[in-house]
């Protein structure tokens, strides 16, 4: 091996961690062995607003599943138990790390119904969230609502705390005059009691238990009906007006869920409630999905923001994850997945194809970008630290992706009927993987356990080099497929169906093939060589592509092409390749004449990546003042790639200072700092307090002031990231603060000193942006800080948070070693060519004085 060979070979290996989902130390989780089954539920509640606390009693109406049952054990967690009664007696428990343990006065047989009431008080610290004012957030209105997923209703009842058990429940809640309360099922009482009012609802449709779930607060309700059933919206005060805006889709995916599973809505209504520092999106409690406060929004925040997506999502949940559930967290795609892909489905029936085939689009690189920056795992393991392990991109965007290639595989007349017969036979059940792969078989006769081995069981996507040839004189187009993916662990070779479209400008031909192996070349005949050869061209497949193409071939695509997915690969070709005034046109065409704003948008990020001052006539001409604000938001992104630039600099701070869309000024704020401008900082700072849907503008802004690297950011994120600012502003000035470190190794350990307290705040997801930030930071000093937050945080996701961050700070670590190693065998390489070269010297000297003494 030469030298040269050497350097190459260690430089290949630089850089790269064998980054790993779950570590060594991570349990496996199978679901849960139950003694009984939990027929039915009571909760009758008060809570102390002042002292934040809650006591009540948890009855359960339970059965054995085996003959001589002696004691139950139920979970609770930070509760104090006052007493447990059953057949009219007081009955022994042992009450410790979490497990409640009650003796039973007998045995029972199997089937044989008994009642335990079990009394308690607690101070709950997750599961039941107090929201109230305090000093640094005076006008903070009180609420209280929980939050069950994954595991944390046992933090505020006793109960029977994992997926593989589903009951029926009644919840009794007293609150203050003028207050609200919300649970699942339907208001069966409302009176006056104890100087509050009680409210008593019941779900009479079995749940698992993380679906119980309450909201109480001084709540404004707005309400419509659909086919008979009740749509309420329950909201802050003075909000009402804003409810149409984020809601007004329900009643149109109501009707289309329950025509697509055959499955009419199953609950007695459906309630949204708006809730304030939600630790998630939304949540999708039966028949009461909780969400976040910024669902509620104006005009100005649209289209760039949309409500559609949570609200779909959490309500094809009360279908796929509520009516149907999953049965242990490995296999919550079932849930996952499926309200992700139920969500597109639904923007596919009433925005249409194109709209459909962006957000697919947007489903897959959110995976790829999981699986090539954070780790590559199955959809279903049972390998993690804990279930909130398990919501991550995978669950979501690749399940989601999954679906939409079974579906391609069966065809959409097979798909809908699988669909049906497995919400039909498995409605009120848990189920896991095989169920729903026996219900396909089941359904449409087609045995694809292939499609479940690849795709679900084992990890990875194909990553497809393609290339195509004309063979004139036999008439034939050969398209080479090359599967380039490195095959070893859990990544197989892949095994899909694909199509190719091949067209001229007199023909077009479709032709569907499988791919089966490493590099496959098929055959497609073609009376003419083609202007354009398509490789999956309506995006069926979760894939890479490598697809290099002629100038030729992408100006007739980015025309021409049928469907939006081909016309956006287009787009990005132009991008990348030698421009001309050619390209220049066919792109400013996409911008202004494309029938679709996704393309459109491609087209402003093609002339970002062109660079030339064509590109930025076009942008400044045609596409600073476009009307769709989608692409006027690509456009502002696009003039940030002109760096120190004047003119896009005006451009920008224009967009900045007076577009009327949040979003498009947020953008052109990130994007002035992406120009590099000696005024950028200064630009950005002038402005960036105004008030904006979720704050987006002042996010954006300090995202930018990060990218800077200018030493003056600094004090400007210190002062966002502190109490009393918005809870998405504190995140992101954070985040803005590891990457300021990160480029500022002169003022790494004041950053450090600065963000560790926020590990400690009161608000779960600013501990969660901190975890995210000492990771960009990248100082190991960090490390004992951040593994007491993954020891001891109550939360799950913060938790997951602080592991990943020591775990991305130690690669980063090893990394520095590989390189400081690498660097030190390139100088010892070195040494030894030289020592090589000096005694090669020697001996051709010694060699010519030899030559020299015959002579």
């Amino acid at each position: 091996m030469t030298v040269e060979e050497q350097l190459i070979c260690r430089l290949t290996t630089v850089g790269r961690a064998d980054k790993v989902f779950a570590e060594e130390t991570a349990s496996e989780h199978q679901p849960r062995d139950r003694q009984f089954h939990v027929k039915h539920i009571r909760l009758d509640l008060g809570l102390d607003l002042a002292k934040r606390t809650i006591a009540g009693t948890s009855t359960l109406t339970l059965t054995p599943i085996n003959d001589g049952l002696r004691a139950v054990d139920l979970d609770a967690v930070d509760l104090t138990i006052r007493g447990v009664r059953g057949e009219g007696k007081a009955l022994p428990f042992d009450h410790r790390d979490g497990l409640l343990t009650v003796k039973l006065p007998r045995a029972y047989k199997a089937g044989e119904e008994f009642t335990l009431a079990v009394r308690y008080a607690g101070k709950p610290r997750k599961g039941l969230f107090f929201i109230g004012p305090d000093k640094d957030y005076p006008k903070k209105e009180p609420q209280v609502w929980t939050q069950g997923e994954a595991e944390d209703n046992k933090f505020w009842f006793p109960c029977y705390e994992a997926p593989n058990d589903r009951m029926t429940s009644d919840v009794l809640l007293t609150v203050p005059k003028g207050w609200v309360a919300v649970s699942n099922g339907r208001l069966v009482a409302l009176r006056e009691a104890n100087g509050g009012r009680l409210f008593h609802w019941r779900q009479d449709v079995p749940h698992v238990n993380y679906l119980i779930a309450l909201a109480a607060g001084r709540y404004e309700i707005v309400e419509e009906e659909w086919d008979g059933v009740p749509l309420q919206y329950y909201v802050p005060r003075g909000a009402s007006k804003l409810v149409p805006l984020a809601f007004r889709e329900t009643g149109n995916m109501m009707d289309f869920f329950s025509k697509v599973t055959g499955q009419q809505y199953p609950y007695p209504k459906y309630a949204q409630v708006v809730v304030t520092d939600a630790t998630l999106g939304g949540m999708e409690n039966t028949s009461m999905t909780t969400v976040i406060e910024t669902t509620l929004h104006d005009e100005r925040a649209r289209p760039n923001y949309e409500t559609e997506g949570l609200v779909s999502h959490e309500l094809a949940h009360q279908w796929f994850g509520d009516y149907v559930t999953m049965k242990a967290w490995p296999h919550l795609w079932l849930n996952e997945g499926f309200a992700d892909y139920f969500e597109e489905l639904w923007y596919e029936h009433r925005f249409g194809k194109d709209m459909f085939q962006l957000r697919m689009m947007n489903e897959a690189q959110g995976y790829l970008e999981e699986d090539a920056n954070n780790y590559r795992r199955a959809i279903v393991t049972t390998k993690f630290h804990s279930p909130e392990d398990m919501f991550d991109a995978h669950t979501y965007q690749k399940g989601a992706c999954v679906l939409h290639m079974l579906r391609y595989v069966l065809g959409d007349p097979l798909w809908w009927k699988a669909i049906r017969h497995y919400v039909r036979k498995h409605g009120m059940q848990v189920v896991e993987t095989n169920d729903f792969r026996l219900a396909i078989e089941e359904a449409t006769g087609r045995s694809l356990d292939w499609f479940f081995n690849e795709w679900v069981h084992k990890a990875g996507h194909p990553e497809f080099e393609v290339s195509w040839a004309y063979d004139d004189a036999a008439k034939l187009v050969a398209v080479t497929v090359k599967q380039k993916q490195e095959v070893k662990d859990l990544t197989p070779l892949f095994r899909t169906p694909v199509e190719f479209l091949v067209a001229n400008g007199k023909a077009a031909k479709r032709e569907k093939v499988e791919i089966t192996e490493k590099e496959q070349t098929f055959h497609i005949p073609l009376r003419a060589k083609p202007d354009m050869v398509l490789f999956d061209p309506d995006n069926w497949v979760l894939k890479k592509l490598t697809f290099e193409k002629s100038k030729e071939e992408l100006l007739y695509q980015v025309e021409k092409g049928p469907t939006i997915a081909a016309r956006v690969q287009a787009c990005e070709g132009l991008g990348k390749i030698l421009h001309d005034e050619k390209v220049i046109e066919a792109v400013r065409r996409a911008l202004t004449k494309d029938t679709f704003w996704g393309v459109q948008r491609a087209a402003a990020k093609a002339l970002g990546e062109i660079g030339t001052e064509e590109a930025k006539r076009v942008l400044l001409t045609h596409g600073v003042k476009h009307t769709e604000p989608r692409v006027r938001r690509g456009v502002a992104e696009a003039l940030g790639k002109f760096r120190e630039d004047d003119e896009a600099l005006e451009a920008l701070v224009r967009l900045y200072a007076k577009d009327p869309k949040y979003y498009v000024a947020a953008s052109a704020g990130r994007a002035i700092a992406e120009t590099r401008h000696p005024k950028a900082l200064d630009a950005i700072k002038k402005g960036m307090d105004r008030r904006s849907h979720a704050e987006i503008i002042t996010r954006l802004a300090l995202a930018g002031i990060a990218s800077l690297r200018d030493p003056e950011g600094i004090p400007v994120c210190k002062a966002c990231a502190k109490r009393g600012k918005p809870t998405f502003v504190r995140m992101a000035a954070t985040d803005a603060l590891g990457k300021l470190g990160d480029y500022l190794e002169n003022r790494r350990q004041e950053i450090r000193e600065f963000l560790a307290p926020l590990l400690r705040d009161p608000q779960m997801h600013v501990r969660n942006a901190t975890c995210g930030a000492l990771a960009q930071l990248g100082d190991p000093a960090a490390i004992p800080e951040l593994q007491k937050v993954a020891q001891y945080d109550i939360m799950g996701m913060t938790q997951r948070a602080a592991r990943r961050a020591i775990r991305k700070i130690r690669d980063r670590q090893a990394e520095i070693g590989k390189k400081s190693e690498f660097a030190a065998d390139v100088d010892k390489l070195k040494d030894d060519n030289l020592k090589l070269q000096q005694r090669l010297a020697k001996l051709e000297s010694q060699l010519q004085a030899i030559v020299k003494k015959r002579k």
